[in-house]
């Protein structure tokens, strides 16, 4: 079994890969990038700006979260968002990045978020304490966008 994992770290090491952890280290520019989206990702969720958020997906984008169909493509994924954004009175979202891994013109980036929010209809509050796992995909012009997002709760 530790032969297996020594290989496994061998070949991570020897492809490029880029370990990096926010406050923890020094990042890469493509880590630094990608550390980007997820702030402007907070910045539309806080704003309620659909227009922003939704730029941040690639067209091709998968959105898997619990409790619904799997969601395929950003024009897919507007719509399902649209319904979101406008039953929410406001909303306050917070994510810690905990890893982001580039390799080559894909990267995966983990961590926690949480979101307070007032429902529009009734004024109740509503709070979510999640994890997420991304993928990125890099743009024929050298930006990152999300291309496979999925969450699940903490409770």
């Amino acid at each position: 079994m530790k032969r297996g994992w020594l290989i496994a770290i061998f070949v991570v090491a020897m492809s490029g890969v880029a370990f990096g952890y926010p406050g923890l280290g020094k990042l890469s520019m493509d880590q630094t990038a990608i550390a980007r989206i997820f702030e402007a990702y907070v910045e539309a969720q806080n704003a309620q700006d659909l227009e922003s958020w939704i730029k941040l997906w690639d067209h091709d984008g998968v959105k898997l979260a619990p409790g619904v169909p799997t969601i395929y493509g950003r024009p897919a994924i507007y719509e399902r968002a649209m319904a979101s954004f406008a039953s929410t009175l406001s909303r306050k979202m917070t994510i810690e990045l905990h890893e982001v891994v580039v390799m080559g013109d894909y990267a995966f980036a983990d961590g926690t978020y949480t979101v307070t929010s007032i429902a529009k209809a009734t004024g109740a509050p509503g709070s979510t304490d999640a994890k997420f796992m991304t993928i990125l995909k890099k743009q024929s012009d050298g930006t990152w966008l999300i291309y496979r997002d999925t969450t699940s709760s903490n409770k």
